[in-house]
């Protein structure tokens, strides 16, 4: 067939057109992913399922089962890739040297811009769901927000903060600055960006000095 090169590997398998079926399997993996996401901005989660996501994708539906056993394992996919999307930075930012105050003020201000330049992300990661696997998965997010946020706090103040005991405040940060960035972004004439960072960055400081019983 021409157009069609055929190579022997030792693990991958036979290459067609230069791609082995492992790297033609990861790019299926992304264009669903991607697929999904562009469901979720048209029709939110009533329209992300095998087939209208398969569908987006331009990929047979046999082979949807190839990088997801299931829709729940999707919608597990889509939601870690838009938490990363949302708070990799931030963790970057949060966990570099430097002066406390401008790291955690930037680390702040990167949620807020990630959310902004993608309105999907919001609703995806924060609205409201009766999904019980997008709750789960929410729930591991806040989690692990919240002991970046510890191991932040006792880097920056070693003599006083302990990750572990700070861990308690740390999640009432995480879910307390999500939920407050998410009233925000729904009008954000409410209240101007520079107060709000302000204003969570403070909260931020005053639990860093508060003596931890």
């Amino acid at each position: 067939m021409r157009g069609v090169v055929a190579t022997s590997e030792n693990t991958s398998g036979r290459r067609y057109g230069g791609s082995s079926a492992e790297q033609r399997k990861q790019i299926r993996y992304e264009q669903l992913l991607t697929a999904a996401m562009e469901c979720f901005g048209e029709q939110g989660l009533a329209g992300v399922g095998v087939r209208p996501v398969s569908a987006k994708a331009g990929i047979a539906p046999r082979y949807f089962r190839e990088s997801f056993p299931d829709r729940d394992a999707l919608l597990a996919a889509l939601y870690d890739r838009a938490a990363d999307q949302v708070l990799a930075a931030a963790l970057e930012i949060l966990d570099a040297d430097g002066d406390p105050e401008t790291r955690v003020r930037a680390s702040l201000e990167s949620v807020i811009h990630s959310l902004d330049q993608d309105p999907r992300l919001g609703p995806l990661l924060f609205g409201t769901t009766t999904e019980p696997v997008l709750r789960e998965r929410r729930e591991q997010m806040v989690l692990d927000y919240a002991d970046a946020i510890a191991a932040g706090a006792a880097s920056m103040f070693p003599d006083r903060i302990d990750a572990r005991s700070y861990r308690t405040t740390a999640i009432i940060l995480a879910g307390g600055y999500i939920e407050l960035t998410t009233w925000w972004l729904a009008d954000p004439s409410r209240v101007s960006r520079d107060e709000l960072l302000d204003r969570a960055a403070s909260i931020f400081f005053a639990t860093t000095t508060a003596p931890m019983r």
